[in-house]
Parts: C-alpha cells; structure tokens; sequence
C-alpha cells in the first residue's frame, strides 16, 4: 500500500477544495480516476460497500470528514489494497493513492515510527488561507 497523505487542520482551511481540484485533474483525463468518499455519511471500514464508487482505473481515493484514527490505521493495514464491492458484480481489488481529510491533527509525539511509515501528514495553517482570502 501506497503512503497515506493526511490533509489536516482546522474547518475552512482549503483541504477539500484542494482534493476536489486534484480530483477534477484527474478524472478529466481518466473517468473515475479519481473518487471522492464522505465518512459522514457512513464508516467506511464497517460498509462492504463503501468503495463502490471505484472502478478497476481508479488511481486516487478521498475520504473527507474521517474523524477516527481507526479508520486512518485500519486504512494503513490493508496492505494488499482496497476491495471493492459492487453490487451484482465481483469484487476487485485496487491499490489506489489515499487521501485521507480530517480536523484532528495527530499526536506524532504519540505515534510510533511505524505511523509516520505509513502516513505522509500535510498541515493547512488556519492563518495561511486567511491571508489568502484577504487579498
């Protein structure tokens, strides 16, 4: 399994929107290159059908509003990629790029060097798209 990339920092800081443009990138140039998943809506890792969005080309993976380390470590454990089950269909397994959003900012003072293996975190500072939005 590819690193995890984990958007953090606090509400309207551009995490999502900068997802949503890399999304819009690449499914430009490949259809369902690229899916866009909402926790708030459902546990991904309880929800057999929680990837059914995915399809054999999908490179790319965005799970927004994943406020549970669980989910960010039972992410990190799957190590022969993610299952997809689709109705009707067989299931197949991809091996995309995960992009995980959240609020919480991890403890690394907490986490072990086997987390920062698995997990590349990208920081949104509250105070950078302030000044953005400023101009």
């Amino acid at each position: 399994m590819k690193k995890i990339k984990i958007f953090t920092g606090s509400a309207c800081t551009g995490k999502t929107r900068l997802a949503m443009e890399i999304i819009d990138k690449i499914n430009a140039k490949t259809p369902n290159g690229a899916v866009y998943i909402s926790e708030r809506r459902r546990s991904i890792m309880l929800d057999p059908f929680a990837f059914s969005d995915c399809c054999e080309e999908t490179r790319l993976v965005v799970i927004d509003e994943c406020n549970s380390i669980f989910t960010i470590d039972e992410l990190a454990s799957t190590t022969s990629g993610i299952q997809v089950n689709i109705k009707g269909e067989n299931p197949f397994i991809i091996n995309p790029v995960i992009i995980v959003i959240t609020d919480m900012k991890p403890n690394l003072s907490q986490m072990g060097a086997s987390f920062t293996r698995r997990f590349k975190i990208v920081e949104f500072p509250r105070k950078s798209i302030e000044r953005r939005w400023a101009k």
